[in-house]
């Protein structure tokens, strides 16, 4: 599930199926790449805009930053982060849009957890 971020959090995602912190390597069959970097750039909702908007690579997606929920993955960014006053903000790429990047064995299930988010 999403958490929300402090300047100096450390977002951890734990893993009950493996009894360890989940690593990138776990979600992903293959690293984000600029593609996917672009995509969060243009699902990124920054209320006082990137200062930057037309980076061509797109968001840095660092796992460090990553939030697992019903919705997809959840980057989330500080202000100053990205380089600019208040450019802090989230960017939640849908698991559809993600499909191409994921294991197709994930240590989680999508359903369980919009099944849980739907009970809140």
């Amino acid at each position: 599930m999403p958490h929300p971020q402090g300047q100096d959090a450390k977002n951890i995602i734990w893993s009950r199926r493996l009894h360890r912190p989940l690593t990138e390597a776990d979600v992903f069959v293959r690293a984000p790449d600029r593609a996917l970097r672009r995509l969060a750039q243009a699902h990124f909702d920054n209320r006082e805009q990137l200062t930057n908007p037309d980076d061509p690579d797109g968001l840095p997606l660092s796992w460090n930053e990553a939030s697992i929920g019903q919705e997809g993955i959840t980057w989330s960014f500080s202000p100053y982060e990205l380089g600019g006053y208040l450019s802090g903000g989230n960017a939640t790429i849908p698991c559809t849009a993600l499909k191409p990047y994921l294991r197709v064995n994930l240590p989680f299930s999508i359903k369980a957890i919009r099944q849980v988010s739907d009970q809140r």
